[in-house]
């Protein structure tokens, strides 16, 4: 006899429920498979971007912080200690991580002169002199 997807759920359901009755809990599992994944990180505090409320974000990294080595980034969290959002964060703050690692993040300023249709790179002195 082969087993169905219904007798699967049916035996993961009465499973859990067991699993329940018998006190097996599964916080302290995620919360350490939480710790394995940040432990070699380096913990740097910020603030969010997106509005005018300055929520406080922690912001994991992986990387040796040798010169000219940009570390990689691993996981967002908002910051428990922040008197501003007491560790929660809205969802555009939640998405900082992707915004971070997009390939298509402008990282240098750029200008439309005007009657122009094309942007230009120009360096940061000249973006904080025209501003």
């Amino acid at each position: 006899m082969s087993p169905t997807r219904r007798d699967f759920l049916k035996l993961t359901t009465i499973g859990g429920a067991a699993a329940t009755l018998f006190g097996f809990d599964l916080k302290p599992a995620y919360a350490e498979l939480r710790t394995l994944k940040i432990a070699r990180a380096n913990e740097t505090r910020s603030t969010c971007p997106y509005c005018s409320v300055s929520c406080g974000v922690i912001i994991y990294t992986i990387g040796d912080r040798a010169k000219n080595v940009t570390p990689q980034v691993v996981h967002v969290e908002g910051d428990p200690d922040h008197p501003i959002n007491r560790g929660t964060l809205c969802p555009k703050g939640s998405s900082l991580e992707q915004d971070i690692l997009n390939e298509r993040r402008l990282v240098k300023p750029q200008v439309r002169r005007p009657g122009g249709t094309d942007w230009e790179e120009i360096s940061w002195d000249d973006a904080i002199s025209e501003i």
